[in-house]
Parts: C-alpha cells; sequence; structure tokens
C-alpha cells in the first residue's frame, strides 16, 4: 500500500486508477470524500454493494429471468422421428453479500415436444414427449456448493415410458471467469424407470456425476453443455447417461438462433430397443423477463474501491 493511487475495479468493466493527486475530492451516493479519507470511500463503496445484493435477493420467486424457444427435431433412436419441440429455461441467481458470486441458484427446464416417429418394421405414430428438470443450489464456502435436483423423463421412441429422479450432493464451481463457466457435481440419487414393457420396470438408488460448462462468445455467441451420469448402485447393471450442448446466436435484443444436439444411454433396455437416442434440433430462443443484470450467470459483481 503505497498510497499514491486509487483503484476502483468492477469485474465486469475492468478497473480505473486514479492518481491521488489528480483527486481534489471524491462524490459516492452524495456525499464528497477526500483524497486520502480512502478507508471510508471503501467502507461506503462495500456497505452499498451489501445493500444492493440483499436487494437483489428479494422473494423466491422474483426475477427469473431466462428463454422460451419453438423449433424443429429429428431423432434416431429404436425409432425415427421428425416433430416440433417447444422449450422454457428459467432461471435465478442470487449474489452473496460481497456482490460477487451467486449466493444460491434456481433453474427450471421445460421441454415439450410432438413427433411423428415410425418404429421400424411398424406404423406411422404420432406422441407427445416431454422431460422437466428443476435444480437448486446454495453456496456453503468459497468454490462449493450443495445442490438438489428433481428431474422427469417421457420419452415412447425411446421405450421410455416415465423416468423420475431425484438427487442431492456437492458441486465445485471449477471455472467461473471472462465469460466462462465449469461446475462439476456429484451426489446420490433415487430414480423409477417405467418402460412401455413392465417387466423391465426398476426402482433404484446410485451415484450420479454431472458436468456443466458454459462459454460467451464475442458478439454475444453463447455455448451450453451439461452430460448427467447415474450408476446404479442397488442395481448394478443400470447405467443412465443423458446430456448436449446447445449454440445461441443473437438475432435481435430479445431473439437468438437456437441449434442443439442430444443424446441418451440407457444400457438396461426392453429386448429391440436401442441403448442410445440422437436427436438434433435448430429453432428461435425469445428472451423472457430482465431480472437484474448482477444475477445472470458469468462475471459478476458491484464496484470495489482498492489501494495499492
Amino acid at each position: 500500500m503505497t498510497g499514491e493511487s486509487l483503484v476502483l475495479k468492477a469485474p465486469d468493466s475492468g478497473s480505473i486508477t486514479i492518481a491521488n493527486e489528480a483527486l481534489a475530492r471524491v462524490m459516492f451516493d452524495g456525499r464528497e470524500y477526500a483524497a486520502t479519507a480512502f478507508e471510508q470511500l471503501q467502507a461506503a463503496v462495500t456497505a452499498r454493494a451489501k445493500a444492493e445484493a440483499e436487494a437483489n435477493r428479494g422473494s423466491f420467486f422474483t426475477q427469473f429471468t431466462g428463454t422460451a424457444g419453438l423449433g424443429f427435431s429429428m431423432q434416431e433412436t429404436t425409432s425415427s422421428s421428425r416433430g416440433l419441440t417447444a422449450d422454457v429455461n428459467l432461471s435465478r441467481a442470487n449474489l452473496d453479500e460481497e456482490g460477487e458470486a451467486a449466493h444460491d441458484e434456481t433453474g427450471i427446464i421445460f421441454n415439450q415436444s410432438y413427433t411423428r416417429f415410425v418404429s421400424h418394421g411398424g406404423p406411422d405414430q404420432g406422441e407427445n414427449s416431454f422431460s422437466r428438470d428443476l435444480s437448486h443450489a446454495m453456496r456453503i464456502h468459497g468454490k462449493w456448493l450443495v445442490f438438489g435436483v428433481a428431474a422427469m423423463d417421457h420419452a415412447p421412441a425411446e421405450g421410455l415410458d416415465l423416468l423420475q429422479l431425484h438427487a442431492g450432493g456437492l458441486c465445485y464451481t471449477a471455472w467461473n471467469h471472462d465469460g466462462n463457466r465449469l461446475e462439476l457435481k456429484g451426489g446420490i440419487d433415487f430414480s423409477t424407470r417405467s418402460f412401455v414393457d413392465p417387466k423391465f420396470n426398476v426402482n433404484q438408488m446410485g451415484g450420479i456425476v454431472e458436468v456443466d460448462y458454459s462459454k460467451t462468445f464475442d458478439g454475444g455467441l453463447m455455448l451450453k453443455s451439461n452430460y448427467r451420469l447415474d450408476r446404479a448402485i442397488s442395481h448394478p447393471e443400470v447405467v443412465d447417461g443423458k446430456g448436449g450442448f446447445s449454440l445461441d446466436a443473437p438475432v435481435t435484443g430479445f431473439l437468438a438462433l437456437r441449434v442443439s444436439f442430444n443424446h441418451r444411454y440407457m444400457n438396461a433396455v426392453p429386448h429391440g430397443d436401442k441403448r442410445n437416442s440422437f436427436e438434433a434440433s435448430a429453432g428461435l430462443d425469445i428472451t423472457l423477463g430482465s431480472g437484474n443484470t448482477s444475477s445472470t450467470k458469468g462475471n459478476r459483481g458491484t464496484a470495489k474501491a482498492k489501494k495499492k
């Protein structure tokens, strides 16, 4: 601490360095501070950041942001299918009292599709399928969070009547900088799998691992990737995997073009059904809600004063 300069840092906007001799006065929140009163100014900035973080927190059901999309999909599994898809993706992140990282995060994903599929050697049929995901994570220390997930899937083209999963565990934020975010999750789960052929139905308890990665490029192009692997403990022969990636390219301020690819693996399936399912889709996303700019994933922060 040389006392020669004042540095104002905002993680989303870089930093500003001002030499002390250039400071006749500093105005903050309608109050004047002398250039030498650095500690007093720093305390005022920190207090403002804490107050803003508390205000951002709000109630659980407020300030969700996300997208709603409509598109066309092609799927190849035991059956080949083509159809329309609709989805809603919502998320909400609260800042901690320092205004730098998420205190807790909630995600809601809803996907619905109507497809015409042909079972190989069978008649052309129309079918609805859906998936729903609800997740919540709370920061406990530094980069560590605890999380809970509830998910449901109905995919008759894959022979899956209903899969219900409830899981919880620990999440580690390995990277969250410059538009890059990488999270690693591990925990335990309980799931029920019901097939069109009930002889293969099973209730199981197992371990779950999940990887989430997102990157925002210059120009607003966004890459999102996720994969979840579930290995049963009660039924060691049962392994499930689900995930994929998507690219969103902004068209206007609220409209984006999206392409995505998804994969599902189930090793314990009825005889005649394939273990792997692949789906490609393309469509448009519309931005929902304005939320709070400091509540979005990625770089988060409120201005800091720092002396060096």
